[in-house]
């Protein structure tokens, strides 16, 4: 869950970056470079990023609708590694 007024100041601060938001999420993929890496969240053979358990995956997901980040760009803004 987002803070109040957080989608607002990202639209006022990165108006690109909302309209890649709602884009990415409606194409299941992450953000397209240079915020993100713009790939699919599922391969053209179906398949998708491994995780360990159910809570790990809702976690990843609920994160990627809120940022628009992949699970490896989540991971690489996570340790603090260039994206």
């Amino acid at each position: 869950m987002s803070a109040p007024g957080y989608p607002e100041y990202l639209d006022i601060l990165y108006p690109k970056y909302s309209d890649d938001l709602a884009t990415a999420v409606r194409e299941d993929r992450c953000l397209q470079p240079p915020i993100g890496c713009g790939q699919p969240l599922i391969a053209e053979d179906g398949t998708a990023r491994t995780f360990w358990n159910e809570i790990e995956a809702d976690g990843y997901e609920a994160e990627w609708r809120e940022t628009g980040f992949c699970p490896d760009c989540q991971d690489s803004a996570g340790d603090g590694s260039n994206l």
